[in-house]
């Protein structure tokens, strides 16, 4: 047997190997890309409602519970729940 089959009978498997050290990393970076997006939608929302909030408020001659009412709904499609002392994701 030479030197150069020899060598390549021992690299059969090494792109397995390979594979199986990466593969972790790219789900962590996959998963983490989601997720940063979720936040980010989330953050958007709770914005846009606190701006609709604000200018509803300042705007016209609106109740507290009116102003909940038109801004709050914003939120809750995104599946935030946020009430007028906490909101939670």
């Amino acid at each position: 047997m030479s030197k150069r089959q020899f060598f390549k009978k021992s690299e059969k498997g090494a792109a397995a190997i390979e594979f199986a050290l990466i593969l972790p990393v790219l789900i962590v970076l996959i998963f983490g890309m989601i997720e940063f997006g979720r936040a980010y939608n989330a953050y958007l929302a709770v914005t846009h409602a606190a701006r609709e909030g604000a200018r509803l408020a300042a705007v016209g001659d609106f109740s507290v519970s009116e102003v909940e009412k038109r801004a709050y709904p914003l939120t809750r499609d995104k599946g935030l729940e946020i009430s007028a002392n906490k909101f939670r994701w």
